[in-house]
């Protein structure tokens, strides 16, 4: 659970943090904000179950960023603070649902009842939201929502770029009543029609009764939806199990026999953040080698190709050879990492994501390594005067130029020179 504090008053929003036991009222974490503009960049990263704010605030109060909020889709319990207890901030409150309203000066205890009863209410919805969700999600308009919410989960790479596309596929899986993070195990398992099916009906019938016999031996959050008429996915927010054969072999024998139609499934696990991944494994590499009818097949996701720091350089060897080069071509230009986005035809963040994971780099860091190595080299093998190196190398200012070369060699331009074995006719700085 995560509450988020919003007071424009540093003192006032210090005796909150403070004064209250969050954490024994079961919040992991505890975020502040002194402003409204503060207030909805926190909300955009991070997932937040109770808000405490302030009404009285400069620039926009209170009410005006919860009606911004609801119209985001932010669905937490708000419980708004005001030292005035005025007709008009009631009326707009409950407009737009807000759990309570205490007036200033309050006591802690006054809070902390009102944020209890907020909890209370999450988790009678939640409650209710999980008893009922699988049924919810097998009608039809349900099935359109949720698998065009697979097809468009980004993948890992693109979750690393753009961190909010991940946040709006995870409010969306909220909305259904499932509470999950990016972290969120989740076993995933896909049927596809056998070779020779002409009646996907008959293959739709199996898939839904094989999931609600799982949903009978597995009481876990999760949904199932058809991505077409011959492919249906299931996915349960849950660990792996130990052994998913067991778990899944009898409920997908029991719907073959009420169906007359016997199926094989592919099944993997992977954090949520890896839901896109994982199924591109289950859908793309697997399809040439569907299970045999009846048979269910665990297939091994592994993550740690993803994190692993040698599996970035390996993926982008080809982009930051690219960028390299790019450098070098244009040594005596000042570059840009728009510049050299527009020449791979590639966005500027993944630029950035490129040579971070590749170089441990920022782009200007390795930008301006690139150039230094090329310097080294002039000045190493070459009777170029110094001050034509530098502008060889695209930096018109010389001070600028010397200072980079002594930070990354730890001697000046001068003292290079004057260890190589040219040292003769050689212009000083």
């Amino acid at each position: 659970m995560t509450i988020l504090l919003i007071d424009d008053q540093p003192s006032i929003l210090s005796a909150l943090t403070t004064g209250i036991g969050w954490h024994e009222l079961g919040f992991t974490s505890v975020l502040t904000a002194t402003s409204a503009a503060r207030a909805r960049k926190v909300l955009a990263e991070h997932s937040v179950d109770v808000v405490v704010s302030d009404i009285e605030m400069p620039n926009e109060d209170g009410l005006s960023l919860l009606s911004w909020a609801r119209k985001e889709g932010y669905d937490y319990e708000c419980i708004l603070l005001t030292a005035h207890a005025d007709f008009f901030y009631a009326k707009r409150a409950i407009a737009l649902d807000v759990f309570d309203y205490v007036v200033q000066p309050a006591r802690f205890e006054d809070i902390v009842a009102s944020v209890r009863r907020a909890l209370e209410k999450i988790r009678e919805k939640q409650l209710q939201q999980s008893s009922s969700s699988h049924r919810q999600l097998s009608a039809a308009a349900s099935n359109i929502v949720l698998s065009s919410l697979l097809e468009n989960w980004p993948d890992y790479e693109t979750s690393m770029l753009y961190p909010q596309e991940l946040e709006k596929r995870l409010r969306q899986l909220r909305h259904f009543g499932i509470s999950c993070s990016e972290t969120t195990p989740c076993f995933l398992m896909t049927i596809s029609a056998p070779a020779g099916v002409d009646r996907p009906e008959v293959l739709q019938l199996l898939c839904r009764l094989f999931y609600e016999k799982l949903c009978q031996i597995q009481d876990a959050p999760g949904f199932s939806c058809f991505l077409n008429e011959k492919r249906f996915v299931a996915v349960l927010f849950i660990p792996p199990p130990d052994a998913p054969e067991e778990l899944l072999t009898q409920p997908l024998h029991e719907a073959s026999l009420q169906t007359g139609l016997s199926a094989g499934l592919l099944c993997t696990a992977a954090q949520l953040r890896f839901l896109k991944d994982a199924m591109d494994l289950l859908l793309l590499r697997y399809e040439p080698n569907l299970p045999a009818a009846g048979s269910v097949v665990c297939c091994p996701f592994r993550q740690d190709t993803l994190l692993g720091a040698g599996a970035g350089q390996s993926r982008y060897l080809h982009y930051i050879s690219q960028i390299r080069s790019y450098i070098l071509s244009h040594m005596d230009e000042p570059i840009s990492r728009n510049d050299i986005a527009d020449s791979l035809h590639l966005s500027p963040d993944h630029i950035s994501f490129v040579v971070k994971t590749t170089e441990n780099k920022t782009v200007k860091e390795l930008i301006n390594s690139v150039k230094m190595e090329h310097a080294r080299r002039l000045l190493r093998s070459t009777k170029i005067p110094i001050g034509e190196i530098s502008q060889k190398c695209g930096y018109d200012s010389f001070a600028y130029f010397s200072k980079l070369y002594r930070e990354t060699w730890h001697l000046t331009p001068t003292q290079e020179r004057g260890n190589g074995k040219e040292k003769s006719n050689v212009p000083s700085e």
